[in-house]
Parts: C-alpha cells; structure tokens; sequence
C-alpha cells in the first residue's frame, strides 16, 4: 500500500490530473501506515508468546520506533493544503 501512491503516479505523469492523484494517493498513503500499525501488533502478540512480556515489548517499542519516525517524516514533509481563492 505504500508503494500504490509511486505507481499511480508514474502512470498519471503528464496528464495533469494532478487532484485526483492527490486525491487518491493520501489515503492509500494512510492506509499503509495503518498496515504498519497491524504488523507491529502482530510482532507484539507473537513475541509475546514466543518470548516473554518483557522482550516482546523491547522488540514492538524498537519496531514502533520506526513506525513513529515515518509518521513524523510524513507529517514534516508533506506541505499544508493549499486553499484556492
């Protein structure tokens, strides 16, 4: 899902359509990062069970660390709407 937002765009190149790309691609780009969200769960619960509360959680908080630092790039490098008139 995270790479859609990429593909769409190399498929809508030049054909100024550039809102619909927008229009389409954020919500694809979200719902990548909700995937993320699901995956680090889901090493949490197998880590769990596999090796303990206390290693589980070491493991998610680093993996989750990653997660954050993508949310926080995102929200850093995306510019702010433009409001037309």
């Amino acid at each position: 899902m995270l790479t859609a937002p990429v593909s769409y765009h190399r498929l809508l190149f030049g054909q100024r359509r550039k809102a619909e790309l927008v229009w389409a691609s954020s919500p694809l780009a979200v719902g990548g990062l909700v995937l993320m969200l699901g995956v680090a769960a889901a090493v949490l619960l197998i880590a769990d069970v596999v090796l303990g509360r206390r290693p589980a959680v070491v493991l998610t908080a680093r993996d989750g660390g990653l997660v954050r630092g993508v949310l926080v790039c995102r929200a850093v490098v995306e510019p702010p709407p433009r409001r037309d008139g």
